[in-house]
C-alpha cells in the first residue's frame, strides 16, 4: 500500500563553518538536500520525505515495544509543507537514514555518538550502516580494515602505509623511520596531526600526549608529488588528483587544487576492495599519497565524510540518491510484497483440492511421527507409574514416629527409657547392700 516514508539527512556536524557547508552544499540554493527527492515515488507509489539535519541539533530515544526509534532535531530544512525555522524542533520516526558527515568531532563538544547509538540500538537502516559509521570514527579500527585487505590480495595490489599504533605515551619508546607524521586519537580533516624529523622530536611529542589519555599512530612521513582521493558512491566511480599549492605539508590547511583524472584498473581495485569493509559500503573514499619515488600509498579509508565538489555535486548527489531509493525499495516495498506472495501461497495451498502437495504429504508425515513419539512418551510415563505403585503396596509400613531420615526420635526414648530402669536397679542393689 501506498504511504511515504522519511528520510533523515545527517548532513553536516558543525553548521557554523561556512566553508565547510558551501563545498558540501548546503549554503547555495541549488544544492539543497531535499530537491534531490521532490516528485521522486518508489514502485508501489509511496513518496519520499526528507528532514535534513546536523549531529549537533539533532537527539534520539528508543521506547522498546512502544513505537521505536524517535529522532527529535531542529532541521536545516524539510520537505513538507510546513516550514521549519529554527529553533523549532521536529519529532519524528525515520525509515531510512543517509550519513553524509562524521558523528564526533574533534572536540568532547562536537561528540554526538550518544545520538548514533540510539540509532543503531533501534536497528534503523542507513546509507552507510550505522555500525560501519561507528567502526570508521577510530583510526585502529579503519586500518585494521586496510590491513586485512592487504594481507589478502598483498602489497604491491593494495600497499598500505607501514603504521604503529601506541595506545599511550608511556609505550611511545620506538618511533618509525624518520621524518615522521604522529596522529593523535579520532581526530580527522588535518586536525591532531605534527610532522616530527627525529627521534628528539617524538619524545618531546610524547611528553604532550601525556597530557591527555589518548592513543596516536606514528607512520613515516612520505614526500609526495600528490594526493590521490578514489571515491565510490554505489557504481559511480571518480578520481580526484590533489596538486598541492600551499607550502605546508598538510593539504587541508596549506592548500591543494583537485583535478579529476581517470580511473584506472588500479583505483576501481582499489575502491572495490574497500566497498567490502566494514561488512560493506555504498559510500567510500580511498586516500593515498603518490610519493616523489613514483611510489603510491594508500593512508585511509574514508567512509560517511566524503565531501563533493561543487562542480560534482549534481552528478555525485544524484548517485547517493540512487543508493537510497534502492535500499528502500530493498527494505519496505521487496518486503512487503514477498510477505504478500507467501500469504496469497500458503492461502491457495489451504484451498486447494485433491491430491495433496509435496509440502502437505511432507508435513502430514512429520505430524504422525511427532504423535507416534508422543504417544510412546505417554506409555512410558504410565507404565513407570504402575511399577512404583506396586513397589509402594509391597514395602513393610513405615512407623507412624518414622519422619523419613530424620531425627530417630523413638530410638531415643527407648535408649533412655532402659538408661532409667539400668539405674534405678543399681540404686536399688545398693540400697539392699547396706541393709545387710
Amino acid at each position: 500500500m501506498a504511504g511515504s516514508l522519511l528520510l533523515l539527512a545527517v548532513l553536516t556536524l558543525c553548521t557554523v563553518v561556512s566553508c565547510l557547508l558551501t563545498d558540501c552544499g548546503f549554503v547555495i540554493p541549488r544544492m539543497r538536500r531535499i530537491s534531490l527527492f521532490e516528485d521522486v515515488k518508489l514502485s508501489d507509489g509511496s513518496t519520499i520525505r526528507v528532514v535534513q539535519s546536523s549531529w549537533l541539533d539533532t537527539a534520539t530515544v528508543y521506547y522498546h515495544g512502544q513505537g521505536g526509534c524517535y529522532v527529535n532535531t531542529a532541521p536545516v530544512r524539510e520537505s513538507s509543507e510546513r516550514q521549519i525555522k529554527k529553533p523549532a524542533t521536529l519529532m519524528f520516526k525515520p525509515d531510512l537514514v543517509i550519513v553524509r558527515n562524521q558523528v564526533r568531532g574533534p572536540t568532547p563538544a562536537s561528540d554526538k555518538r550518544n545520538v548514533l547509538y540510539g540509532l543503531m540500538m533501534a536497528g534503523i537502516p542507513a546509507v552507510n550502516t550505522l555500525e560501519s559509521t561507528y567502526l570508521d570514527l577510530e583510526r585502529p579500527l579503519m586500518y585494521n580494515e586496510l590491513r586485512k585487505i592487504e594481507s589478502a590480495v598483498g602489497h604491491d595490489a593494495f600497499p598500505v602505509i607501514p603504521q604503529n599504533f601506541y595506545s599511550s605515551s608511556n609505550q611511545m619508546v620506538i618511533p618509525p623511520p624518520m621524518p615522521a607524521v604522529i596522529k593523535v586519537s579520532h581526530a580527522h580533516a588535518g586536525m591532531g596531526k605534527i610532522r616530527v624529523h627525529n627521534p628528539e622530536g617524538f619524545q618531546d611529542m610524547s611528553t604532550v600526549i601525556a597530557l591527555h589519555s589518548d592513543y596516536c599512530t606514528a607512520e613515516t612521513y612520505i614526500p609526495s608529488e600528490y594526493g590521490i582521493r578514489v571515491q565510490k558512491i554505489g557504481d559511480s566511480y571518480r578520481v580526484l588528483k590533489k596538486v598541492f599549492t600551499g607550502s605546508g605539508w598538510k593539504s587541508h590547511f596549506g592548500g591543494a587544487d583537485l583535478q579529476e583524472i581517470p580511473l584506472t584498473n588500479r583505483y576501481k581495485r582499489w575502491a572495490d576492495l574497500c566497498a567490502h569493509a566494514y561488512g560493506g559500503l555504498d559510500l567510500l573514499a580511498v586516500d593515498a599519497l603518490h610519493g616523489k619515488d613514483g611510489k603510491d600509498w594508500i593512508l585511509e579509508l574514508n567512509t560517511t565524510a566524503i565531501g563533493v565538489q561543487p562542480k560534482d555535486w549534481t552528478q555525485d548527489s544524484l548517485a547517493v540518491r540512487k543508493v537510497a531509493i534502492e535500499r528502500l525499495e530493498a527494505i519496505y516495498i521487496a518486503k512487503t510484497h514477498a510477505s504478500a506472495t507467501e500469504a496469497a501461497r500458503a492461502a491457495a495451498i489451504a484451498t486447494t483440492s485433491g491430491k495433496p502437495s509435496d509440502e502437505e504429504v511432507v508435513a502430514a508425515e512429520i505430524a504422525k511421527h511427532a504423535a507416534r513419539r508422543a504417544e510412546a512418551k505417554q506409555r512410558d510415563e504410565s507404565k513407570k507409574q504402575t511399577q512404583h505403585a506396586s513397589k509402594s503396596k509391597s514395602s513393610p509400613n513405615v512407623n507412624a514416629n518414622d519422619n523419613g531420615g530424620g531425627i530417630p526420635w523413638r530410638s531415643i526414648l527407648d535408649a533412655g527409657l532402659i538408661l532409667v530402669f539400668l539405674y534405678v536397679c543399681a540404686v536399688v542393689t545398693v540400697l539392699l547392700a547396706r541393709s545387710k
